[in-house]
């Protein structure tokens, strides 16, 4: 949904901030959490090295995913590119001094084309996320889905199917 949100562009007046430096409206708000959820993703699916956080090969191993998923290849992830853990860690997530005072003199963590980028890594992950969930609901040791858990699967589907019919 943030990703969707991101790439809306007729803000209510109500909703847009006019800020010394210019108008402030909630796409930048959503990009950061898009790129935040997408971080998060990223290492639960594919990065074995970080020890922090619920971890696929670590956390579902009992369920038959002792290997990592592929990376698909994301845009911005490839070594030297800017959007890295460490990055979104320092220029997001933490709220510094520098990053107050100082924000277009530090490299924002951002994919190469923008946010069609954003949309098309989205895409991707959530390709392997469905897959995982489908593998997990079908395993012999694990329970059936409750209430809530459905619930959340079906906002998941349709977040999902939204995505791909308003993007690239």
């Amino acid at each position: 949904m943030s990703v969707q949100l991101l790439r809306y562009k007729d803000w209510p007046a109500s909703m847009i901030y006019d800020l010394p430096k210019g108008p402030k409206n909630p796409s930048e708000d959503a990009k950061i959490a898009a790129l935040i959820k997408i971080r998060i993703l990223y290492d639960f699916l594919y990065n074995t090295e970080s020890s922090e956080g619920i971890k696929l090969t670590k956390h579902f191993a009992q369920f038959g995913f002792d290997q990592p998923y592929p990376d698909p290849g994301l845009v911005g992830f490839q070594p030297g590119c800017i959007f890295t853990k460490g990055s979104i860690n320092k220029f997001i997530v933490h709220l510094t001094k520098q990053r107050i005072t100082k924000p277009k003199c530090i490299a924002q963590p951002k994919f190469q084309r923008g946010d069609d980028a954003i949309a098309e890594n989205t895409l991707l992950i959530l390709a392997d996320i469905e897959k995982f969930i489908s593998a997990l609901q079908t395993h012999a040791d694990f329970g059936d889905l409750d209430e809530f858990a459905e619930s959340y699967l079906q906002g998941f589907r349709e977040a999902r199917k939204r995505l791909t019919n308003s993007c690239c």
